[in-house]
């Protein structure tokens, strides 16, 4: 967020009432909103188009792998570019993500077959 600012960029927060309080850089915020803990993914939706009739954003972030989606969301209803919602529910999706990986000849770590192997009480075939 720091850097954003030094950028020249208008940086806004939006988060969950419970974050609020968080650490934030403050002092690099242009605005702050803060969403019911329990709100759906539309109140999202809304705040990011009612923040977009003042200020066009160049960019939607998650901060955290568990808003992902809901950034891409947001993305998609403002038709920005970015990651779309079904690569992001890919990428929250690790075993969605092992088959891309494996798709793509990425070498990945053996010890997840082991863990399995070991949990179905070594029945598992690869």
């Amino acid at each position: 967020m720091r850097e954003c600012k030094a950028q020249g960029c208008h940086v806004t927060l939006v988060t969950r009432e419970k974050m609020l309080h968080e650490d934030w850089p403050r002092d690099v915020l242009d605005e702050v909103f803060a969403l019911p803990n329990d709100a759906p993914v539309e109140l999202f939706l809304d705040l990011a188009s009612h923040i977009a009739k003042t200020t066009k954003p160049d960019r939607i972030v998650a901060l955290e792998e568990f808003d992902v989606i809901i950034a891409a969301l947001a993305r998609e209803h403002l038709c920005m570019p970015g990651m779309s919602s079904s690569r992001a529910k890919t990428f929250r999706d690790k075993l969605a993500m092992s088959v891309k990986a494996r798709e793509a000849m990425f070498p990945r770590s053996e010890l997840r077959y082991w863990k399995l192997l070991k949990k179905s009480g070594g029945s598992l075939k690869r």
